[in-house]
């Protein structure tokens, strides 16, 4: 979860008023999900990604 949390730095995503709640990824590090909760209403969101948009900041 601490490189779900690092997106969120001044250089990453920057989640704003939806920050991340839980994540998932696959055993070879290919892809993962993001799940987010926007903190007004409570309402459920994800951030699909894959190793290319990781290592490449996209």
């Amino acid at each position: 979860m601490f490189d779900v949390f690092a997106l969120a730095l001044p250089r990453g995503h920057g989640f704003g008023d939806r920050p991340p709640i839980g994540a998932w990824g696959d055993a070879a590090g290919m892809v993962c999900g993001i799940v987010t909760q926007k903190t007004e209403d409570g309402s459920l969101g994800i951030m699909p990604c894959d190793a290319a948009s990781i290592t490449s900041g996209r």
